[in-house]
């Protein structure tokens, strides 16, 4: 997801970019000014979506690895989908003994 994230939002940069470019083809002192806004934008966009879609996996990887919290936090920062997906196969689909305690489904 991370990493989808980045090429997600600098292919949307690009374009606003390009169609910004073409219809002010002669202001260029313009330029500088919209795409500074852009990437305002384009980086509060990555740090919502990083919020909503890779902190819980990484909250989750460090509570259920008490042994190696900061590797399966890095693995889970990277890999966020398909850490929740061995997740939920261990947890709720084969119900490992003793495979993340620390958090309940109350």
């Amino acid at each position: 997801m991370f990493l989808e994230l980045f090429s997600t939002c600098g292919s949307i940069l690009q374009n606003n970019k390009d169609k910004f470019t073409n219809a002010n083809a002669n202001a260029n002192s313009n330029i500088n000014g919209e795409l500074s806004d852009l990437g305002c934008c384009g980086t509060i966009m990555i740090i919502i979506l990083i919020v909503i879609c890779t902190l819980p996996a990484v909250v989750i990887a460090v509570k259920c690895n008490p042994r190696s919290p900061v590797i399966m936090g890095i693995v889970a920062f990277f890999f966020d989908r398909i850490y929740l997906f061995q997740h939920v196969v261990r947890k709720y689909l084969m119900r490992e003994k003793n495979y993340c305690k620390n958090i309940s489904c109350k």
